[in-house]
């Protein structure tokens, strides 16, 4: 071997000799643990809760945003999920060897009823000054209870409830439309429309159509769409068509109040608007006179022949 791969060789040793005696002289391993000498990390073990202030990170109200697709007319099922506890709840804390249709019947099962009607009525009395619709009820598999409310007013309602309960979102309902609809009329002879047994009186009549929930609770009905009766020539809404339809369509006439835009009086104008011209004259009047007298009325069209 030469005399300079010996040199290298002896420098490598005593580099690795240098290194670790300085890495003995500043760590000295025991059984304790690790001793540090010189300036040394400050360490504390931590062993209660740590407030990280997160909560300052996130926007509260976040969680009481509704989808974009939900408008503030929409009405919208929101059940209200207490931390009472359920009837299932309460039977499996018993232990009782009764079935759960058994227990439900029980002395026991009706005191949780109570208690879970109690705090239902505590949490409603915190929706003051919201208007709401009550629905269904809740005690058995969780406790709590259903109400109807505009989207509008969910906000207030997550905040009214705060910690006290969840606010589930369960069905969105389209505002209820209040509308005039065309629509086939089956009409004989002259054309005066004869309401008689079809349970309403005639123009201007409300037909509404209601969504019933499953249930047969006639509390618990949603309100789809309404619709106005209009029958041609039945100014006054007692379904005939007579003379004193002329005379109301005569007082319109000196003292214009109906309009073809306005949902609560259009119904009037169309029944008025005989000759179809798009206004209410002395001439409606006439047609409907000509019509008491024995001419015929389309009730399709309101055109008089």
């Amino acid at each position: 071997m030469s005399k300079k791969n010996r040199k290298v060789r002896l420098l490598t040793a005593i580099l690795a000799a240098v290194m670790m005696i300085s890495t003995l002289l500043t760590i000295t391993l025991s059984a304790s643990g690790t001793t540090y000498y010189g300036s040394s990390p400050s360490i504390s073990n931590v062993t209660g809760s740590l407030d990280m202030g997160t909560e300052n990170l996130y926007d509260k109200t976040v969680m009481y945003k509704l989808p974009d697709t939900v408008k503030p007319s929409d009405d919208i099922s929101i059940i209200v999920q207490m931390k009472t506890d359920a009837l299932l709840d309460a039977y499996d804390a018993s232990g009782s060897k009764l079935s759960f249709t058994e227990y439900s019947l029980t002395a026991e099962a009706q005191k949780v009823r109570e208690n879970i009607a109690k705090d239902a009525d505590t949490l409603k009395g915190k929706l003051k000054g919201i208007e709401y619709t009550v629905g269904e009820s809740y005690n058995v598999v969780m406790s709590g209870f259903e109400i109807i409310i505009k989207a509008e007013n969910f906000a207030d309602v997550c905040k009214a409830v705060g910690k006290n309960a969840t606010v589930i979102v369960g069905e969105v309902y389209k505002p209820a439309e209040t509308k005039l609809v065309e629509n086939d009329v089956n009409v004989y002879g002259t054309g005066i429309f004869n309401s008689d047994g079809f349970g309403y009186d005639g123009t201007g009549t409300v037909v509404a159509v209601y969504d019933r929930n499953g249930t047969a609770d006639k509390a618990d009905d949603v309100l789809v769409e309404q619709f106005y009766v209009v029958i041609f020539g039945d100014v006054d809404g007692n379904a005939r068509i007579a003379v004193d339809d002329q005379t109301v369509i005569d007082a319109e006439v000196a003292s214009p109040s109906w309009s073809s835009t306005r949902t609560k009086v259009e119904y009037l104008f169309r029944a008025a608007n005989l000759d179809g011209n798009r206004r209410i004259a002395l001439d409606d009047g006439v047609l409907i006179a000509s019509v008491a007298a024995g001419a015929t009325l389309n009730q399709v069209t309101g055109k008089v022949s």
